[in-house]
């Protein structure tokens, strides 16, 4: 799927019956030339339900063990295979796909602000997953804060908001543990703390 293809094309390659036939397309596919390729990949893809899942969790850590190349730039280890899963899971977000998003909020690996716009996005429809085993790693991304250029306060309130609604009554505590609201100098951000705690606390477990 390296040159140009229209989505009957696409349909037909995906369709191919021989066994694994569908993970190699969606492997080599996940790195579309154009732009307006990469929109019917992520169309087409986005509507193949849960079998897209393995393969492209495959393909996520393959990109990531990729070597990497000193004539090459990389911004950490996000590579475009990766930009095209974010946009799928954008579309797709659900239960079936929290390993993804875990992932994705698991790598800092050379944080980069590619990795930023990915994690602003996908705190977008993290709450599709309702999994509350993605909240630890929610609070620990609340750390990268300090590693941006003067600070990211929607960034900060994204999480706060993700973990208000995945969390439980138990990770105030946690957050509390991993969040000094009174160093907070930003009051929206600061807000943005309280208003979870009270989220969480209202909770029965």
């Amino acid at each position: 799927m390296r040159d140009h293809f229209d989505e009957e094309i696409l349909r037909g390659v995906l369709a191919h019956p021989e066994e694994g036939a569908f993970d190699a397309m969606v492997a080599n596919g996940l790195r579309p030339h154009y732009s307006i390729e990469a929109d019917l990949l992520v169309e087409v893809l986005a509507g193949d339900g849960e079998r897209i899942i393995a393969p492209m969790t495959d393909c996520f850590h393959a990109a990531l063990a990729r070597s990497m190349f000193p004539d090459r730039f990389y911004a950490g280890k996000m590579d475009m295979e990766h930009a095209t899963i974010m946009r799928i899971l954008l579309k797709v977000a659900s239960p079936a796909y929290t390993d993804l998003f875990l992932a994705y909020f698991n790598d800092r690996n050379a944080f980069s602000e590619l990795h930023l716009h990915f994690y602003k996005k996908l705190l977008d429809v993290v709450v599709k997953t309702d999994a509350p085993e993605l909240v630890e790693p929610l609070i620990d991304m609340l750390a990268l804060d300090k590693d941006i250029i003067g600070g990211d306060a929607a960034f900060m309130k994204k999480i706060f908001k993700a973990v208000g609604q995945l969390g439980r009554r138990a990770d105030a505590a946690l957050l509390a543990s991993q969040f000094n609201v009174a160093d907070e100098a930003r009051p929206d951000v600061a807000t943005a703390y309280q208003a979870t705690m009270a989220r969480l606390l209202k909770k029965k477990t």
